[in-house]
């Protein structure tokens, strides 16, 4: 179990930049890994009215149940239940008994009882590249969600006023304009939104 302010800095991306990226950290191509993403919420949407998510992530050999409330524009509680297998198949519903984590049921437990149903309504997956220095831990992603590709860079740091210099200074010199990047969650909703309205 993990339990953490998550400090993050994150842009969109286009093709091109994201693959000026990948070279300027010297990552092969086929160097990701690959997440599935899944979000799960009540109804009438009480975590995403709370700015909070509930998410499954499975990888090849392992899985993550996270809970991730917004603090401000750069904080998010973060809260995880690892586990050294994947949830397969993905759980359509779950109620808070089938979460371990006494801390994550915690806080689900101002939002919800016991019983309450949560629905999975959204699924992502992300081909994430990884890079580490001494400001934190770098993310380039492609993530898909219905017949749409999008990139970012994310930066996961613990100081983040030198973290958020070393951002803009490495798109200043790779000439990548600064594009602000919402949730992948959000994201997605507005995608499924615009796709449903057409």
């Amino acid at each position: 179990m993990s339990y953490s302010i998550e400090q993050e800095i994150k842009a969109m991306l286009t093709a091109n930049e994201f693959t000026k990226l990948l070279s300027h950290f010297e990552l092969a191509f086929d160097q990701y890994q690959t997440q599935q993403n899944n979000y799960y919420d009540s109804a009438d949407q009480k975590l995403k009215k709370a700015q909070a998510a509930l998410r499954l992530r499975n990888f090849n050999t392992r899985s993550e149940w996270t809970f991730k409330q917004k603090q401000d524009q750069h904080r998010s509680l973060e809260l995880t239940e690892s586990h050294s297998y994947p949830i397969l198949p993905v759980p359509q519903t779950i109620t808070l008994d089938q979460l371990h984590d006494p801390v994550i049921k915690d806080q689900l437990r101002y939002l919800f009882k016991d019983d309450d149903t949560l629905e999975l309504f959204l699924q992502i997956k992300t081909d994430r590249y990884l890079y580490h220095n001494e400001y934190g831990e770098w993310a380039i992603d492609r993530t898909y969600y219905g017949d749409t590709v999008d990139y970012e860079i994310e930066l996961e740091t613990h100081d983040l006023e030198p973290a958020k210099v070393a951002f803009e200074n490495l798109l200043t010199a790779l000439a990548i304009d600064f594009r602000p990047a919402d949730k992948k969650i959000a994201r997605a909703l507005h995608y499924l939104k615009q796709s449903n309205d057409h």
